[in-house]
């Protein structure tokens, strides 16, 4: 955790300064999904993931990050905490727990404003070609972590491609109070109609006391099955160890990296976003 203070500031200088620079480009440069078009998400699909987002695993290894002076602010306050699940037959799950995770700040613009986001990404047992994995989240107006994208360069559900989300209970409530209801199909109020990308809110997590990192499940084979928020119970029975990753910026070669970033839909097109965002 950072104190408010220093975040608001390193805030209001970062909005400042993305507005105009990357406007243009996260409002024209990023790919889109043809608005119009049906893209629903099966029940039983949806009810996978919602599943998957609540399982708890009988053990894992807490893979925390070691504390980087050099660090961005914002990234050293938003870092996650990866829960490595211990596969059936192996004593420890440090093997895949990642050694490094890099970080990348940017902003998402929506109505002519600018809002921090901040992405995190790692390669399961930091093998180079392994699947790059990771979240992407996005500050709301009030400079709180209220949506957590879920980032994976290799995972589909089933034979669909769906982005997976988690908003944080207060954005849920302001989209209620905003649109009433969810829609058909759907669970909760900020969910969009079917016209939209396939995206599924996977769950509502609690908002934390301050601003802080979440924390990010991954099963033995790396792949992530939840965020979740610190102040919420733990989805690990029994923790078999603690590790400690590197936080580091992410290169500015990183090719691979920057698909995965880009090939995310425009969050005021995948969701039902309140006006007072």
């Amino acid at each position: 955790m950072v104190s408010r203070q220093r975040l608001r500031q390193t805030l209001k200088t970062r909005a400042a300064a993305t507005l105009c620079a990357l406007g243009g480009l996260l409002l024209n440069g990023c790919a889109r999904w043809p608005l119009g078009t049906p893209t629903d998400v099966a029940p039983q699909v949806r009810e996978a993931i919602e599943a998957r987002a609540h399982a708890v695993f009988e053990a894992a290894v807490l893979v925390k990050p070691r504390e980087s002076p050099d660090a961005d602010t914002l990234a050293a306050g938003l870092a996650p905490l990866l829960f490595c699940e211990v596969a059936p037959a192996a004593t420890n799950g440090s093997a895949l727990a990642p050694q490094v995770v890099f970080y990348r700040a940017g902003a998402w613009v929506w109505n002519g404003r600018s809002f921090p986001q901040m992405s995190f990404l790692w390669r399961a047992g930091n093998a180079p070609d392994a699947p790059l994995r990771g979240v992407r989240i996005t500050l709301d107006s009030r400079g709180l972590p209220v949506i957590w994208e879920g980032l994976d360069s290799a995972a589909r559900v089933g034979a669909e491609a769906v982005r997976i989300v988690f908003v944080a209970q207060s954005l849920e409530a302001r989209a209620r109070r905003a649109f009433g209801a969810p829609l058909t199909g759907r669970r909760y109020a900020v969910e969009a109609d079917a016209t939209r990308p396939a995206t599924v809110v996977a769950r509502v997590l609690d908002d934390g006391p301050a601003l802080m990192g979440p924390e990010v499940y991954l099963t033995h084979a790396g792949e992530i099955t939840a965020i979740t928020c610190r102040c919420m119970p733990p989805q690990a029975r029994r923790l078999s160890a603690t590790a400690w990753y590197a936080l580091q910026p992410l290169p500015a070669d990183e090719a691979e990296a920057a698909t995965v970033l880009a090939a995310t839909p425009d969050l005021g097109a995948t969701l039902r976003l309140p006006p007072d965002f």
